[in-house]
This record gives C-alpha cells, structure tokens and sequence, in this order.
C-alpha cells in the first residue's frame, strides 16, 4: 500500500539553524520538501567529488580480479594528494602517448631512408652545399637526367617510387615530384625517445595499480561528502523569517508520534497538516508478503507511482511473474534462474528481496515450461524423460505430435490463452476503476463499466478473427455499440460537476472515444505477443539443439556443447530483453493507463545520518 503522509513544519530561532538541521539529520524521518539543487555552500565539495569520481573510474578499469589489491585506510588530506597525483598522472600519459603516437608515424616515415643526423645535412647547408629530396616515378627520373642544370644522386629506400636528392638544384618545371620534408633529429634519437615514454607509460601504470588500495578510502569520502552536500542544501532550504527559521516536510502519518517527541524534547515549534491537492508529497509503499518483492523491480525500471495513485503492486507482480514465465517459455531456462538465485543466495549468505524476485520468476518459468513440455526446447528430453510428461498439458504443449494432438488445435489454444490473459488482465483494470468510483458515488462509473463491457466483447471478436471461434458477433456489435455510448455520455461525468455539464463535456470527446474503441481491440490483440515472442525463443532454442545434434559424436562432441552453451545462453539473454520490452509495456502501458496510474511519483527518502556520519555530527553539534 501507499502509506499516507502528513505535511510538516518546524520551526526556531534563526540562530539556532545549525543545530535544528543537524538534529533533524539525526532524527532521520522527515523528508524534506524542495531541496534546493545548486548553492555556492557545496561548490568545493561538488568539484571534490567530481575529481574523487574521476579517479576511481580510472582505477577500476586497473583492477584485476583474479587478484584482489588489500584496501588501505587514508584520510581525506592523504586521498587529495593521492587523487591530484593521479590526475597528473593522466595528463601526463596522456600526452606521452600523443608524443609516441607523432614519434611512430615520423618513425614509419623515414625509417626507409636509415639512421641519419638531419643536423649533418643542416651543415652542409652552412658550407653552400643545400640538399634537397623528393620522391618521383621513373618517367620523371629519366627527365631529371636528360636536364643538364641538375645535378643529383639516387637514394636506396625501401619505397616502390624512386628517390632522388638533388645538389644545389631545384626540380624542372613541369615534372611531378613529392618532396620529402626532413625530420628534426635522428631515427635513432625517436626510436630512443619511444623507448623511454615506453618505460614511463610503464612506470605510470605501476602507480596507478599501487593506488588502487586507496579505491575504498576515495569511495567512503565520496559518501561522506555526499551527505555533507545534501546538509548544506537542506540548510540552504530552511526559509529565514525575522528571527524564525522554519523548514517543511513531509513524514509518514504512522510516525507522527515520533515528530512530536522529537520536536518538544528539541524545543521546536511545529505545524502538523494533511497535504493539500495541489501539494505532491513523496511515495513510500509498504508490502507484506510476497508482494515486497516487487520493490526491486520498481527499482530497476525506475517506478514510482504518484502519492495519489492507486497501488497495484500485487497486480504487477502477478502478471509480471506470469509474462515472463511465457516470454522465457523453457522449464530448462527457469532451472538456470534458479540456481543463479541459489548462487547469489550462497554469495551474499541471505535471500535478498532480489533473491527472492529471481525465484519467483525462475518458478513461474518452471511451471509454464513443465506445462507445456519445453526444457531447452528440445522434444528428445521428454522422450527420454517420460515423468516429465505428467506435469504437460496436451492442450498447450509445444510437442504436440507426442501426445496425439492436432498442431493447429494447440497453436489455437496458446492463442486463445494468450487472449484471454490480455482481456482478463484489461477487464481486471477497468473493474479496480468501478470499485473505488462506486465508493466516492461517481457516476463516470458507468464510462468503466462501458469500457468494461468493450473489453470483453472485444475479446471475443479477436478469437473470431484470430481461432475462427463460433461467437454472436451481432450481440457484440450491440454490445460495443452500448458500451460505447455509455462511454460517450458519463466518461467526463465527475462528482464535484453537474451531470449535465459532465455529459455535455462527454459528448464533446465523441471522435476521441471512437479511436479509443479501436485502440481498446488493439490491446486485446497485443497480449498475442506472449505466443509470438514465446514461439520465437522456442523456435531458435531447436535451432540450436539441430545444429549441436549434428557434432554430437567424435572429436566435435565438444563444439556441439560449446553450440549449446553459447545458443542458449544467447536465447536466454534476449529472452530478458523481450521480458522488458513487452512483458513490462503490458503491465505499464496497458494496464497501469487502464487503471489510471501514470507512475508521476517519487520516492520518499528521508534527511537522515548514514555510517559513521552520526559521529562527526555529534562532534560539530
């Protein structure tokens, strides 16, 4: 459920700021209303933990785990110098690679024409002897040396053109030539230089897996400077009147026992009041159960649902388990979830609100795929494995030759399942919407009941079009057409508004309600989706097994099982992506919109101490 918040507002002295905002900290309940974003207060710690985030990015990318580096414990003077020799040290690799990467295209350049000191031929020049050097074909060299006014000499390379130097001349108009630049010091001079960055760059990276130990330190300072930034925001928020100070809030309603006695034995004055609807206090939902599992999807998908939004968590939780099950569709893939649950479980030795999500969704997949006879989509496992055939339904089994049924009755009847998840799963949406109306006496009621009616009826005509299942499809027209004036007269009917003016405003969104009629047989039609992606993975998990079948003897027996490995665990990957692409948009998209949620919420969490930071506030309090 959502727990019901109560707007608070403390207040004290002006002078006293400093001490309120620290016990506040401390009591660690009240999460405070429109934290400012930006204050010049926090601008050396940003900037601090900016460069704190910079290095340990750095380093991890240095971070071998085969052989874990000890953590060393530093302070924070010690992890500044730390961080600002490693900066240093990234520009300076940074621009020794530059510099090699010059040095090796100069190397490439002119390591044809051998070791050579340039300033040699610099000399030269000062004693009236100036060289100069080109690249040219052979048709251009017969023309250099049929001129009498040059004087020149060939050059060995290792280039395909020829090379020539000329003597105190200049090449002839007319004949083609590219004139080699000299570089500024020795081959032998770079390839000494590249030798020496070589070591450096070497050096530095030495340094930067020596600084890994102090990863920890720079992360805990990073938390720390973290909470003293959100400190000096919240206090930047506290509104200055006179000699007042007063700073609002919001707390769950059940803790409101708690504020008291902690504002009169604080000597703080408080203001105690129910959000007004204009107001968009936090969300804080509380689960018992199974259905706190469903926390750490919220998480991962980044859900909240608005304060006064309705809870469908258990809703979510139940389809979610049920579309993955089919998406994945393998019994096979549900057993490698499970034990990567039992893995994770041994790991971190307790079963986590994630652990236990992993086994919930690993057991649906079991149970769907032991339905319909898959395990690694491979008819062979229950040829050999006959028990296995006790938990198949005949009517859904992606074998049907197996058990004497017709392919085509039992592709019929996945889709008919699929079918009726969807309208279940819609009609289920629209029935939560006339409850809680029929509660509040609204009469839009009657709108839902329209949609409801739609939804069914709807449903019907997909198996129709779809199965070829024998339906009343004149009693559906009727049907549709009932619903969809019901719709058109009491969809904008509210409590607080006059029934005539309600349908007045109805009538006005006719168009809308027509393509939303369409839009509701389209929902209905999407929920095939289940079948097709499920049939999909089906289908590539046999094509896997067909091309390992074929190695499966001699000296390939190994690449057939390394096919296995990698074509399963290919399937099973996109099998989480199509999990999250349409198993998530059937719960988001379709039922949450049916069901009014817009998920426009956000979490409750509250101004409070963390580690060791209750220690230094006593110190500073």
């Amino acid at each position: 459920m959502i727990v019901e918040m109560k707007k608070v507002t403390i207040l004290s002295e002006q002078k006293r700021k400093k001490e309120v905002i620290s016990s506040l900290r401390r009591f660690g309940l009240v999460h405070v209303e429109d934290v400012v974003n930006k204050t010049s207060s926090t601008l050396s710690l940003e900037n601090a933990n900016d460069t704190y985030n910079k290095v340990v990015s750095f380093l991890d990318g240095f971070v071998d785990k085969k052989n874990p580096v000890k953590s060393v414990s530093i302070d924070k003077d010690k992890i500044d110098e730390v961080c600002s020799s490693i900066n240093s040290l990234i520009q300076e690799e940074a621009k020794l690679n530059e510099r090699n990467r010059s040095l090796n295209s100069e190397v490439d350049r002119i390591k044809q024409f051998g070791n050579f000191d340039p300033k040699e031929i610099e000399k030269l020049k000062g004693e009236g002897i100036n060289l100069s050097f080109y690249f040219v074909g052979k048709k251009e060299k017969l023309a250099i040396r049929e001129n009498k006014d040059v004087t020149f000499v060939s050059v060995k390379t290792d280039s395909t053109n020829d090379c020539v130097c000329l003597i105190n001349s200049s090449i002839p108009q007319g004949i083609a030539a590219t004139e080699i630049v000299m570089p500024t010091t020795s081959l032998l001079s770079m390839e000494d230089e590249l030798f020496i960055n070589k070591k450096r760059i070497e050096e530095i990276n030495s340094i930067y897996k020596e600084s890994i130990c102090y990863c920890d330190s720079i992360k805990s300072q990073i938390k720390k400077n973290d909470e003293e930034i959100f400190y000096l925001r919240v206090t930047d928020t506290a509104k200055d009147v006179d000699s007042v100070t007063y700073i609002s809030g919001y707390i769950p309603a059940e803790k409101i026992d708690e504020f008291k006695s902690f504002c009169t034995s604080n000597k703080l004055g408080y203001l105690i009041d129910d959000p007004k609807d204009e107001e968009n206090p936090p969300t804080l939902l509380k689960h018992k159960g199974f259905i706190k599992f469903v926390q750490p999807l919220y998480d991962a998908l980044g859900l909240v649902p608005g304060y006064r939004e309705k809870d469908i968590s258990v809703y979510f939780l139940v389809f979610m388990s049920l579309f993955t099950a089919m998406i994945l569709g393998d019994a096979g893939y549900g057993l490698i979830l499970f034990l990567c649950g039992i893995l994770l479980n041994v790991k971190s030795k307790k079963c986590s609100d994630m652990n236990a999500l992993l086994y919930l969704f690993s057991g649906a997949t079991i149970v769907w795929g032991a339905i319909t006879g898959t395990w690694f989509g491979s008819e062979l496992i229950l040829e050999k494995l006959p028990f296995l055939r006790i938990f198949v339904i005949p009517g859904l089994t992606n074998f049907p030759a197996l058990f004497n049924m017709d392919a085509n009755l039992v592709q019929n009847n996945v889709m008919t399942f699929c079918f009726s998840v969807g309208a279940i799963h819609l009609s289920l949406a629209r029935a939560i919407c006339i409850f809680d109306k029929i509660k509040s006496k609204d009469l839009s009621l009657l709108a839902d009941f329209g949609w409801l009616m739609n939804t069914v009826l709807l449903y019907l005509l997909s198996l129709y079009l779809v199965v070829h299942a024998t339906v009343p499809l004149g009693t559906i027209a009727l049907g549709v057409g009932i619903g969809f004036v019901l719709v058109c007269l009491f969809g904008s009917v509210e409590p607080d508004k006059p029934l005539g003016q309600g349908i007045k405003e109805s009538l006005g969104s006719f168009f809308t309600n027509f393509l939303d009629t369409i839009s509701c047989f389209s929902n209905v039609m999407s929920y095939i989706r289940l079948f097709a992606v499920g049939l999909a993975s089906l289908a590539i998990a046999q094509s896997f097994n067909g091309m390992a079948e074929g190695l499966m003897s001699g000296f390939t027996i190994p690449f057939g099982i390394l096919i296995l490995l990698l074509g399963h665990g290919v399937n099973l990957i996109m099998g989480f992506l199509s999990v999250v692409v349409h198993g998530v948009r059937l719960n988001i998209m379709e039922f949450s919109g049916q069901v009014g949620v817009e998920w426009s919420g956000y979490k409750y969490e509250p101004f409070a101490l963390k580690g060791d930071k209750e220690k230094e506030e006593t110190q500073r309090s």
